[in-house]
């Protein structure tokens, strides 16, 4: 199962319905049509917990002195650059931090 925009939907079957309307009577062709298209719906995606949407975040590196010695860039683990991840990996990295 995956979480799909709603509104995004909606305008799809519009567009699909207006689209067929006037060009198919074939009620059955269209119901398919029309599962085919919330199948292809993309999936939801939610800010990286991690790098919050950069793609990438900030190590800062202090010396005995507790005083700002460097900083250095690194690429999200998580989202592997992207700064989104899905709403499943979201759940499971939440899980996994409260355990």
């Amino acid at each position: 199962m995956k979480l799909i925009d709603a509104d995004k939907l909606k305008e799809a079957i519009s567009e699909k319905v207006v689209a067929t309307r006037k060009t198919e009577r074939n009620w059955y062709k269209n119901a398919i049509g029309m599962m085919e298209l919330v199948d292809n719906q993309p999936t939801v995606l939610l800010s990286c917990p991690k790098c919050h949407g950069k793609g990438e975040y900030d190590v800062y590196e202090y010396d005995e002195n507790d005083m700002l010695d460097s900083i250095s860039t690194n690429k999200c683990e998580l989202c592997y650059g992207t700064g989104t991840v899905t709403v499943e990996f979201y759940e499971y990295i939440q899980k996994a931090s409260r355990k």
